[in-house]
């Protein structure tokens, strides 16, 4: 098919060839059958390599060229088959500045193309191709449709296996949890089961932490040998050696048994037997008469009689392997003025005979009020013997009085008088 185009161009035309097919070869020649240059857009910038166009995906055709005379041929049949339908081809524009087109395949005026003319198959083989390749085509859709249905299918099958697969081993996994968590002790309150371990803190550790049986053992041995040492330094209650300085302060020790001679130290109401006493050793509790208000004990003999038969005395006591002891005595006296007044000490409930020395006193004052201490020693005693002595007291003339009474005011009082205290140690 040949375009023929009159006068002078300075533009470039434009052609399109209308028709269903793509990627159909239309060769582009001169009438010369030399090659046409052809373009792929109006500025002539860019050349196509050849004088050859494809049609699109539409069977439209278009292509750039310097103004003149084009022959356009289609192709047809071989595997081509569909090209028989493309439509009458036009001109479209003339984007130049030149004048139209002046005749199509010789014809001018209104041109009708016949169907030889434009390629068409008039014997009808290009229908029959055409309907065959419709029919490969269906076919071919078919099977391609139904070979992606048995992929498609095939993919399901392997979802369906795989998402049973994953759910049995999520079950799994889930039950292996359930079960590793139910072996699990809670954080708060746990109950250990088994021997559980932990780390052994450092013997005598005071914290939260756990305690570990090694721990306690190694806490106990600590303990156990602090004792032990602590053991070794005390004195047992049944025998032992002390040994320095005993301070007992304020404390005192009661209810002693008898003292083994030479190793025990003896006590107030401990005999003599078998025992060592040492000299100023208190051989029995003091005595003390203090009555709680003002008792006179008087005598008007010149012969020692008891100060009180029944309170003033030593109390009992065991006498010393060597058979002497003092006996201190402390008292308040109101003698008679310028009179010889006298104390002396006789066994319990008698005045004679007078056991140690003789005690005698004078004051020059009537009525004189004088605390009086005394100490009496007495010797030829019978060692381990028990004796108890009473205080005796006589006056040459008159009365002489012994005020006892036992006060605890914090300041000189009216009364005068004291307590009447007896002592004994040994000698």
């Amino acid at each position: 098919m040949t375009w023929t185009y009159a006068g002078e161009w300075t533009g470039d035309i434009l052609y399109q060839s209308k028709g269903t097919v793509s990627n159909v070869p239309v060769a582009i020649t001169k009438p010369d059958t030399t090659a046409a240059t052809l373009y792929t857009d109006a500025s002539k910038g860019t050349a196509l390599g050849s004088n050859s166009v494809n049609t699109d995906a539409y069977g439209n055709l278009a292509f750039f060229a310097d103004p003149g005379t084009y022959t356009c041929t289609v192709p047809t049949g071989g595997s081509f088959p569909a090209v028989v339908a493309i439509s009458p081809l036009e001109f479209v524009a003339d984007i130049g500045d030149g004048g139209g087109v002046t005749s199509v395949n010789t014809q001018t005026g209104v041109v009708v193309l016949t169907a030889a003319e434009v390629g068409a198959d008039a014997s009808g083989a290009a229908s029959t191709a055409q309907s065959n390749a419709e029919t490969f085509a269906t076919a071919a859709v078919t099977a391609a449709v139904a070979t992606e249905t048995s992929r498609a299918e095939a993919a399901e099958a392997t979802l369906t296996t795989s998402a049973s697969t994953n759910a049995t081993a999520i079950g799994a996994e889930t039950s292996r949890a359930e079960t590793a968590e139910g072996l699990k002790a809670p954080l708060a309150s746990p109950t250990f089961t088994g021997t559980p371990a932990a780390p052994t803190a450092v013997a005598l550790t005071s914290t939260t932490q756990l305690a570990t049986t090694a721990y306690t053992d190694n806490a106990v041995g600590v303990e156990a040998s602090r004792a032990q040492t602590a053991e070794a330094l005390a004195l047992p209650k049944a025998g032992g050696t002390m040994s320095g300085v005993i301070a007992m302060g304020a404390h005192k020790i009661t209810g002693g048994a008898a003292a083994t001679a030479g190793t025990d130290i003896p006590i107030y109401s401990q005999t003599a037997a078998g025992g060592t006493i040492v000299s100023g050793q208190y051989l029995c509790t003091p005595t003390s008469y203090a009555p709680g208000t003002l008792t006179s004990l008087s005598t008007s003999s010149a012969t020692l009689a008891a100060v009180s038969s029944a309170s003033v005395n030593t109390g009992s006591f065991a006498a010393p392997p060597s058979g002497s002891v003092t006996v201190s005595v402390t008292c308040t006296a109101v003698p008679p003025a310028n009179v010889i007044y006298a104390f002396a000490l006789a066994a319990h409930g008698t005045v004679t005979p007078v056991v140690g020395n003789v005690i005698t006193g004078e004051v020059s004052s009537a009525n004189a009020r004088n605390p009086l201490q005394m100490q009496f020693l007495v010797t030829g005693l019978t060692p381990a013997t028990s004796y108890n002595f009473d205080l005796l007291f006589a006056t040459a003339s008159s009365t002489m009085t012994v005020p006892a009474i036992g006060q605890t005011s914090v300041t000189p009082t009216a009364t005068v008088g004291a307590p009447v205290l007896m002592s004994v140690q040994a000698v």
